[in-house]
């Protein structure tokens, strides 16, 4: 069968980002070609469907074979099963990649079934909106926890709350955290039937469809209770099981806590200033060997910098206009992570807030 390259290797690509090729059971490291459609899945649950009008093949090495395709500008390929059950690809001409396959089996085709969501418990939207409206990058940008047991903090978390009138939109108030930095934003843009409630969103399917916007963001994000679906007009597919809350950590509470008469107040906050990045990367030369620790003084309008390593000391000092007087040590790191995702700061008691286009908010806390 004759088979546009591009539109494989295009759907192979895709597919990859998902397949772990390194997993030590060989279902979870295929890519698999099955008419009209490429599948892609992993040991966690997540899994792609991208349609491509191919044959049933079955489970190849997706990243050699997207790797060989990508090195020659045949437009068309022939896709072959061999008699001894391996793929052969050609081009009748120069091109000729032999591989090994395996064999389908009952489990593959059962967990790349999308599944049917709940439509009385839906949440749905416009994938575009989504990618566009929230942050997602800076809401990603997170310290890896290797041995987390809480759910919360391996998720794109969603507290769907009603409006606060009758006529009003749901209000979702979106988080991330890993216990040394909340991420948090709001987003209105769904159509919801579901009542309100906590839903946690992994980050790896979040982080996936954030590397295939352009497969999406024409498409439609719905989720309920128990799946996370996107898909599009062509048919593609990214799916996953939601975590399941143990309602234990209230990241808002916690914002709170931290704020003034606990209300967040945007008008405090001041404009960051330029020289900042400048200062923060000079100060971790000196830090970063040691804590990666930086002390931030406010006071008559200048903010001062501060910080110590080996025998080492850095100070530097910038005019911040109409910020109250405040002292804090933050991670060095953590502040150089938000500064493109914000344009807005204030210095709290042992923490700082920072904010961003597109509601996005960051609390750092102190060390």
């Amino acid at each position: 069968m004759k088979v546009d390259r591009e539109e494989l290797l295009a759907a192979l690509n895709a597919a990859s980002l998902v397949v772990d090729p390194g997993h030590s059971i060989e279902v979870f490291s295929k890519v698999w070609l099955f008419e009209d459609y490429v599948l892609g899945f992993n040991a966690s649950g997540l899994v792609i469907q991208v349609p491509c009008p191919i044959p049933s093949i079955g489970g190849v090495d997706g990243k050699l074979l997207a790797q060989l395709l990508d090195k020659t500008e045949t437009e068309k390929i022939e896709l072959i099963t061999t008699d001894d059950g391996q793929l052969l690809v050609t081009d009748e001409d120069r091109l000729h990649i032999k591989m090994p396959v395996l064999e389908e089996t009952d489990v593959v085709h059962t967990v790349s079934e999308i599944p049917d969501l709940n439509e009385d418990h839906l949440i749905e939207g416009d994938a575009g909106c989504f990618l566009e409206e929230i942050s997602l990058p800076a809401m990603l940008q997170l310290s890896t926890l290797k041995s987390e047991t809480m759910p919360e903090f391996a998720s794109l978390v969603i507290d769907l709350k009603a409006g606060e009138a009758s006529h009003a939109l749901p209000q979702a108030f979106i988080y991330t955290s890993d216990r040394q930095t909340i991420n948090r934003t709001v987003f209105k843009s769904w159509e919801v039937k579901a009542n309100p409630g906590r839903y946690l969103v992994p980050l790896e399917f979040v982080r996936t469809l954030l590397r295939l916007a352009d497969v999406f963001k024409e498409g439609t994000i719905a989720f309920d209770k128990n799946y996370i679906v996107a898909t599009n007009e062509d048919g593609a597919g990214l799916f996953t099981r939601l975590h399941q809350t143990s309602n234990n950590v209230d990241f808002e509470d916690a914002i709170l806590r931290i704020w003034p008469d606990r209300k967040l107040k945007p008008k405090l906050m001041v404009d960051i200033p330029s020289e900042l990045k400048v200062v923060l990367n000079q100060a971790k030369l000196v830090c970063k060997a040691d804590n990666d620790i930086v002390r931030l003084v406010v006071s008559d309008g200048t903010l001062k910098v501060t910080a110590e390593g080996g025998k080492a000391r850095y100070s530097a000092a910038l005019d911040l206009e109409n910020h109250p007087p405040a002292a804090v040590n933050l991670n060095c790191s953590r502040l150089l992570q938000v500064l493109p995702h914000a344009n807005k700061m204030l210095l709290l008691q042992n923490a700082a807030a920072f904010r961003g286009p597109n509601k996005f908010w960051r609390f750092i806390a102190g060390r």
